[in-house]
């Protein structure tokens, strides 16, 4: 439960990082989101595939599953942009996190774990090309973290097995 605790925290200030790191870079307005990013999740709510006929292109027909928290965001948050542009860095926060996550436990044998997954927490959170993508609708950062909880679970679940992951050991 201690630790349950701690990885809450942990995620709410990471959260609050990305967050004010997005409104600092400013809500996303390239064409893609006005084209089809808003557009799809528009059409699968209100079933206008067979209505409308390649109103963005080839891009109508893209999955609108991740576009589907924007839509939503931009439908009930649309006079509070702060607040939607806020919310647009969980993606990157729960990035940060699982970074986190994955180097507390390649060093869990390590009496300075904590000390090494925070460095590389801020290693991480400097990125360049990262730090473009913050509050941007490209899903690039979705797709990092879908890879990263991956990893996490792909370790946790070889440690159950073999418990003498000593070679983790620095």
């Amino acid at each position: 439960m201690k630790n349950f605790i701690k990885d809450i925290i942990i995620f709410l200030v990471l959260f609050i990082f990305a967050g004010d790191l997005s409104i600092y870079l400013g809500m996303d307005r390239n064409w893609d989101v006005l084209n089809y990013h808003i557009y799809n999740p528009f059409a699968f709510f209100n079933n206008r595939y067979a209505v409308d006929i390649m109103p963005a292109s080839i891009q109508s027909y893209f999955n609108p599953l991740l576009d589907i928290p924007y839509y939503l965001c931009i439908n009930y948050l649309n006079n509070y942009p702060v607040a939607v542009t806020f919310l647009m860095g969980f993606s990157y926060a729960l990035l940060l996190f699982m970074i986190y996550k994955i180097s507390d436990f390649i060093f869990q044998h390590n009496e300075k774990r904590h000390f090494y997954s925070v460095i590389s927490v801020i290693v991480a959170s400097g990125l360049t090309e990262t730090v473009k993508l913050v509050g941007g609708l490209s899903h690039d950062l979705f797709i990092g973290d879908l890879a990263l909880i991956s990893i996490y679970l792909l370790l946790k679940s070889l440690d159950k097995k073999d418990s003498n992951l000593k070679f983790l050991q620095v």
